[in-house]
């Protein structure tokens, strides 16, 4: 297996996100057992124009998928290509800091409070448990500063076991609150206190895909 990473203006063409917009709810669909057919309606991935262009600039849904006074810069694809260089799986991240304007500018030029915020991590289920999505998420890692914090979102009732997992390689709960997503679910957030460390525990073992 081969990981590819793509910055900003590297990322695929507009056609390219529709098979990754396949697999995503493929992969929901299976770890949460939702038919695909719920899974689009109820996050809105009908809309592919809206999916490819949210994921390229993430900026466009704050106020609407995310809360206000949100900003999301340098933004990194990472596939995961077989020997056939068809993707097998991928991660999206960016830059993230939130709070007032001013709040924002000051944490921009800070490494600590701007974090990498993991936005999600799929894999072609077919090939789930073979430890793509831990590498494709060491990628990520490894593609910012040392010291940054990582953060990401998950419902751990939805996907029994996932929280469990991130906690093993160093992740941490630091609050959560019910979103109307999938008739009213806990979303968690998650956060790692090093991109650097959690790059390396990742190096050194292997994760359900």
């Amino acid at each position: 297996m081969e990981y590819e990473v793509l910055r900003g203006n590297e990322f695929l063409e507009f056609d390219d996100w529709n098979w990754l917009r396949e697999m995503a709810i493929s992969a929901m669909s299976e770890s949460m057992s939702y038919d695909p057919e719920v899974i689009e309606d109820q996050l809105g991935l009908t809309d592919f124009d809206r999916f490819a262009s949210s994921r390229v600039d993430p900026n466009t849904i704050v106020g609407e998928e995310f809360i206000g006074g949100q900003e999301f810069t340098h933004p990194r694809l990472v596939l995961a290509r077989d020997e056939h260089w068809d993707i097998a799986g991928y991660g999206l991240a960016y830059l993230n800091v939130s709070g007032s304007e001013r709040a924002r500018r000051v944490k921009r030029a800070l490494v600590r409070p701007n974090y990498l915020y993991v936005r999600e991590v799929f894999v072609d289920p077919e090939l789930s448990g073979r430890g793509i999505g831990g590498t494709v998420l060491g990628e990520l890692a490894k593609s910012t500063f040392p010291f940054r914090k990582v953060s990401t979102y998950i419902w751990p009732d939805l996907v029994p076991g996932m929280q469990e997992m991130l906690e093993t390689i160093g992740f941490y709960e630091t609050g959560g609150s019910t979103v109307p997503q999938f008739w009213d679910t806990y979303q968690a957030r998650m956060e790692h206190p090093s991109a650097d460390h959690l790059a390396h525990v990742l190096s050194t073992r292997r994760l359900q895909g």
